[in-house]
């Protein structure tokens, strides 16, 4: 058996990057991949949890963006 070496981190609730609304079923799945240069999944989580976050709060709602996603992985 392989043992698997991961870490769980969840992004901060927040109205454009993660409602907290209890997901009750997976409709479909979509695996981006991102071949940018230093695009760590450490990189990715700190996008969505700090970054986009701080971006939107600064900025009108209609200028707002909306993303997230379930899993980071390097």
């Amino acid at each position: 058996m392989v043992a698997l070496n991961y870490e769980q981190k969840h992004i901060k609730i927040h109205p454009t990057t993660r409602t907290g609304n209890k997901l009750l079923r997976v409709a479909a799945e979509v695996l981006h991949y991102i071949a940018n240069n230093g695009g760590t999944a450490d990189n990715h989580f700190t996008y969505f949890n700090s970054a986009l976050p701080n971006d939107n709060d600064k900025l009108p709602k209609d200028k707002k963006r909306y993303a997230s996603a379930h899993i980071f992985v390097d």
